[in-house]
């Protein structure tokens, strides 16, 4: 949690993603450029910016994961796009398969025309808001007509040589080659600046979306959970008054590391970050009202 608030005025929204070209936003859908039609080949790669179909196995387990955004980061020209309210999918060129590495039971002719040489790292999505349906159609293994309403949105593809950007260029041309209803590359953006991402985010969380994923563009596909990669969701404001502090590790040892405080609903819990060092020097007394933000309530109502 922070206890900084920005708001937002501009935004810039590109189809696809063309580093240095702006183009009008068309539609408030969280889709892309729909795949190629017409074509009836299926798709096989043979270019150096792919790796090997023999590191298939490799490239496509551990997938990248994302890190929280607490609005400290700075984010210009940084690449972000919607949050899928979906089950996340690796493509691995014959298998779709989840996070976890377990095989899901997809008919035919959904994967029927994907790339057989590429790794493809998406979601399978819905629509906004309907997350349990589509766990109740992927979890089942009967392989019935309902996959005809999922789409596998792309985000990334772990196999391509280069950084995002480059990874981005490349998904954009070949995925358009694919002769598919259902395989999709994600609508990407340039963010400007905070006030650039909170304002979409808004857009976005308005039209029932879960807020908005921000990435590094010059960044390399890592096997792991990265801060190249963050989850950023709708903050909220709150008061809450101090009730003490507890001192920091590491770097802050000799500094305040977080707040304890209680907020208007009479939960205690502790806001560690948003804070200079100078205000860790020396932080607010007992019983001083702060204004603190937050992304979501745990079960249990604390902010978080």
């Amino acid at each position: 949690m922070s206890k900084r608030v920005k708001k937002s005025e501009d935004e810039e929204v590109v189809t696809g993603w063309k580093p240095d070209d702006e183009e009008e936003k068309k539609e408030d859908r969280p889709r892309a450029r729909r795949s190629g039609r017409n074509k009836t080949k299926v798709a096989t790669y043979d270019l150096d910016v792919l790796i090997p179909k023999a590191s298939a196995p490799e490239v496509s387990s551990n997938p990248m994961l994302a890190s929280k955004y607490d609005g400290t980061q700075d984010v210009s020209g940084w690449i972000m796009s919607e949050k899928l309210d979906g089950i996340r999918c690796i493509w691995d060129g014959e298998n779709m398969k989840s996070r976890a590495g377990n095989h899901f039971f997809v008919p035919d002719f959904f994967m029927k025309n994907f790339p057989k040489d590429m790794v493809l790292d998406g979601e399978l999505f819905l629509a906004r808001g309907e997350f349990q349906k589509t766990v109740s159609i992927v979890k089942k293994q009967d392989k019935s007509d309902r996959w005809k309403s999922l789409k596998y949105l792309i985000f990334d593809g772990p196999g391509i040589k280069g950084n995002f950007s480059k990874r981005l260029k490349v998904l954009e041309q070949k995925l358009s080659e694919v002769d598919s209803d259902y395989l999709e590359l994600h609508k990407h953006e340039k963010c400007k600046d905070e006030e650039h991402l909170q304002k979409e985010m808004k857009r976005v969380v308005a039209l029932g979306g879960e807020g908005m994923m921000i990435r590094d563009p010059k960044s390399i596909y890592e096997h792991r959970r990265v801060k190249t990669m963050l989850k950023v969701k709708e903050f909220h404001d709150d008061e809450a008054t101090v009730m003490g502090s507890e001192k920091g590790t590491g770097r802050l040892e000799k500094l305040m590391g977080a707040l304890v405080v209680k907020n208007k609903a009479g939960k205690t819990f502790k806001v560690g970050s948003g804070f200079t060092d100078k205000e860790r020097a020396k932080p607010p007394k007992k019983g001083t009202v702060i204004t603190y933000r937050y992304f979501e309530l745990t079960k249990d109502g604390v902010p978080r």
